[in-house]
Protein backbone atom coordinates (compact mmCIF):
# COMPACT_ATOMS: atom_id res chain seq x y z
CA UNK A 1 0.00 0.00 0.00
CA UNK A 2 0.98 3.91 -0.44
CA UNK A 3 1.59 5.83 1.78
CA UNK A 4 0.17 9.12 -0.66
CA UNK A 5 -2.48 11.17 0.14
CA UNK A 6 -6.01 10.88 -2.04
CA UNK A 7 -7.87 14.01 -2.72
CA UNK A 8 -10.72 12.67 -1.38
CA UNK A 9 -8.65 11.92 2.17
CA UNK A 10 -8.49 15.39 2.24
CA UNK A 11 -12.31 15.89 1.53
CA UNK A 12 -13.12 13.67 4.74
CA UNK A 13 -10.36 15.35 6.66
CA UNK A 14 -11.52 18.57 6.15
CA UNK A 15 -15.27 17.63 7.24
CA UNK A 16 -14.55 15.52 9.71
CA UNK A 17 -12.38 18.71 11.11
CA UNK A 18 -16.04 20.92 11.77
CA UNK A 19 -17.75 18.23 13.45
CA UNK A 20 -18.55 19.08 17.03
CA UNK A 21 -20.19 17.25 19.80
CA UNK A 22 -23.90 16.79 19.77
CA UNK A 23 -25.89 17.09 22.59
CA UNK A 24 -28.01 14.08 23.72
CA UNK A 25 -31.85 13.76 22.81
CA UNK A 26 -34.46 14.36 25.50
CA UNK A 27 -37.32 13.24 24.53
CA UNK A 28 -39.39 14.40 28.17
CA UNK A 29 -38.11 17.62 27.10
CA UNK A 30 -39.42 17.32 23.54
CA UNK A 31 -42.97 16.02 24.51
CA UNK A 32 -42.83 19.11 27.54
CA UNK A 33 -42.50 21.87 24.33
CA UNK A 34 -44.91 20.04 22.58
CA UNK A 35 -47.04 20.29 25.53
CA UNK A 36 -46.38 23.58 25.73
CA UNK A 37 -46.92 24.40 22.37
CA UNK A 38 -50.43 22.70 22.40
CA UNK A 39 -51.34 25.10 25.90
CA UNK A 40 -50.75 28.02 24.13
CA UNK A 41 -53.08 26.89 21.29
CA UNK A 42 -55.75 26.08 23.48
CA UNK A 43 -55.15 29.79 25.09
CA UNK A 44 -55.45 30.82 21.57
CA UNK A 45 -58.51 29.63 20.73
CA UNK A 46 -60.12 29.81 23.89
CA UNK A 47 -59.22 33.80 23.96
CA UNK A 48 -60.23 34.22 20.24
CA UNK A 49 -63.72 33.23 21.46
CA UNK A 50 -63.71 30.05 18.50
CA UNK A 51 -65.57 27.76 20.73
CA UNK A 52 -69.26 26.06 20.09
CA UNK A 53 -71.88 28.63 21.25
CA UNK A 54 -73.58 25.88 23.15
CA UNK A 55 -70.58 24.49 25.32
CA UNK A 56 -72.83 23.79 28.17
CA UNK A 57 -74.78 21.34 26.42
CA UNK A 58 -72.39 19.71 24.51
CA UNK A 59 -70.49 19.13 27.84
CA UNK A 60 -73.49 17.22 29.08
CA UNK A 61 -73.37 14.89 26.21
CA UNK A 62 -71.16 11.48 26.80
CA UNK A 63 -70.48 11.95 22.67
CA UNK A 64 -68.37 15.56 23.28
CA UNK A 65 -66.50 13.44 26.41
CA UNK A 66 -66.07 10.60 24.05
CA UNK A 67 -64.70 12.66 20.84
CA UNK A 68 -62.34 14.45 23.22
CA UNK A 69 -60.69 11.77 25.13
CA UNK A 70 -60.32 9.82 21.70
CA UNK A 71 -58.62 12.62 20.02
CA UNK A 72 -56.58 13.56 23.08
CA UNK A 73 -55.13 9.18 23.18
CA UNK A 74 -54.87 9.47 19.46
CA UNK A 75 -52.67 12.61 19.40
CA UNK A 76 -50.50 12.09 22.38
CA UNK A 77 -49.91 8.41 21.30
CA UNK A 78 -49.21 10.07 17.73
CA UNK A 79 -46.98 12.57 18.77
CA UNK A 80 -44.83 10.23 21.01
CA UNK A 81 -44.19 7.96 17.71
CA UNK A 82 -43.37 10.80 15.78
CA UNK A 83 -40.59 12.42 18.50
CA UNK A 84 -39.58 8.53 18.70
CA UNK A 85 -39.63 7.90 15.23
CA UNK A 86 -37.22 10.91 14.75
CA UNK A 87 -34.14 8.85 16.88
CA UNK A 88 -32.49 6.73 13.43
CA UNK A 89 -32.13 3.91 16.08
CA UNK A 90 -36.06 3.31 16.83
CA UNK A 91 -38.49 1.97 14.37
CA UNK A 92 -41.70 3.40 14.43
CA UNK A 93 -43.71 0.42 13.11
CA UNK A 94 -44.61 -0.40 17.12
CA UNK A 95 -46.11 3.19 17.65
CA UNK A 96 -47.86 2.92 14.00
CA UNK A 97 -49.83 -0.47 15.33
CA UNK A 98 -50.82 1.31 18.51
CA UNK A 99 -52.25 4.32 16.92
CA UNK A 100 -54.12 2.16 14.40
CA UNK A 101 -55.53 -0.30 17.47
CA UNK A 102 -56.49 2.83 19.32
CA UNK A 103 -58.13 4.81 16.42
CA UNK A 104 -60.24 1.16 16.02
CA UNK A 105 -61.16 1.32 20.06
CA UNK A 106 -62.37 4.71 19.94
CA UNK A 107 -64.72 4.16 17.08
CA UNK A 108 -66.05 0.73 19.06
CA UNK A 109 -66.14 3.08 22.14
CA UNK A 110 -67.91 5.75 19.84
CA UNK A 111 -70.38 3.35 18.48
CA UNK A 112 -71.02 1.99 22.07
CA UNK A 113 -71.73 5.80 23.41
CA UNK A 114 -73.63 6.52 20.32
CA UNK A 115 -75.66 3.01 21.22
CA UNK A 116 -76.74 3.70 24.71
CA UNK A 117 -77.19 7.63 23.93
CA UNK A 118 -79.19 6.76 20.94
CA UNK A 119 -81.20 3.34 22.40
CA UNK A 120 -81.81 5.81 25.71
CA UNK A 121 -83.63 8.47 23.65
CA UNK A 122 -85.16 6.84 20.91
CA UNK A 123 -85.04 3.04 21.15
CA UNK A 124 -81.79 0.98 19.89
CA UNK A 125 -83.60 1.22 15.77
CA UNK A 126 -81.88 4.24 15.16
CA UNK A 127 -78.39 2.55 15.62
CA UNK A 128 -79.39 0.37 13.15
CA UNK A 129 -80.76 2.70 10.34
CA UNK A 130 -77.07 4.41 10.66
CA UNK A 131 -74.99 1.39 10.07
CA UNK A 132 -77.56 1.12 6.83
CA UNK A 133 -75.01 0.50 4.02
CA UNK A 134 -77.10 2.80 1.22
CA UNK A 135 -76.55 5.77 3.52
CA UNK A 136 -72.84 4.94 4.19
CA UNK A 137 -72.25 4.81 0.39
CA UNK A 138 -73.74 7.81 -0.67
CA UNK A 139 -72.27 9.42 2.43
CA UNK A 140 -68.99 8.12 0.46
CA UNK A 141 -69.98 10.03 -2.97
CA UNK A 142 -70.79 12.93 -1.70
CA UNK A 143 -67.67 13.42 0.20
CA UNK A 144 -65.62 12.38 -2.98
CA UNK A 145 -67.66 14.33 -5.25
CA UNK A 146 -67.40 17.68 -2.97
CA UNK A 147 -63.60 16.78 -2.52
CA UNK A 148 -62.48 16.99 -6.52
CA UNK A 149 -62.03 20.31 -7.86
CA UNK A 150 -64.63 21.42 -9.93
Amino acid sequence: MSSEIRPDDLLIERLAGSLRPVRRRRPWLEMAVLGALFGVELALLLGAGHMRIDMPHAMGMPSFWWKLAGLTAIIAISSTTALLSLDPTRSPRLGLRVIVLTVLAVLVAGWGVDAAQTAWLTGGETLWRRLAPQSGLRCTRTIVDLAVPV
